[in-house]
């Protein structure tokens, strides 16, 4: 089995989890964010609650929609490399909006939070749960910069590629 043969394979398998991802993430999403579901806390009716559940919702859908639009970047990348294309111009951008994607996502999200933590948390421990959900924050800000990079990189071996077809 040659390695292109087996570089198929394995973009073919990841193009497959990639797509049951993208359906686990709406399932739960449409399953927690469905306006009439009451979460295990609002078992009883509280005005102030019921505001801060609301938000929490909404962080919920922005955060799945985000999920879902980077394994849908991420799928479309792993199709251009299954066909054996990697270093074109096109696997180079897909792979810059991944990165760009990420770290974008993790500084709207950021202020998202902030703003809705200042519109609708009272409680002295929501500046502990907001620490805690950050330091995942900041990893996904890192591989998004580590996989922006990447971009660069794949953007010189397509500048050496093009050399060496000049050489020939």
């Amino acid at each position: 089995m040659n390695h292109q043969h087996s570089l198929s394979s394995l973009c073919r398998l990841m193009q497959i989890m990639l797509v049951i991802a993208m359906g686990l993430v709406v399932f739960i999403s449409a399953w927690f964010v469905q306006p009439g579901q009451p979460m295990a806390e609002e078992l009883v009716y509280d005005p102030v609650e019921h505001s801060v559940l609301r938000w929490e919702k909404i962080i919920l859908a922005y955060d799945n929609g985000v999920i879902v639009l980077i394994l849908g970047q991420m799928y479309c990348l792993f199709s251009k490399l299954r066909r054996g294309k990697f270093f074109t111009q096109s696997v180079i951008t897909s792979t810059k909006r991944i990165g760009l994607t990420m770290m974008g996502a993790y500084l709207l999200g950021f202020l998202l939070r902030m703003f809705i933590g200042t519109l609708s948390w009272d409680s002295d421990n929501i500046y502990t749960i907001m620490v805690s959900v950050e330091i995942y924050g900041i990893l996904q800000l890192l591989m998004g910069l580590g996989i922006f990079i990447l971009s660069y990189i794949f953007e010189k071996a397509k500048e050496l590629e093009n050399e060496i077809n000049l050489v020939i």
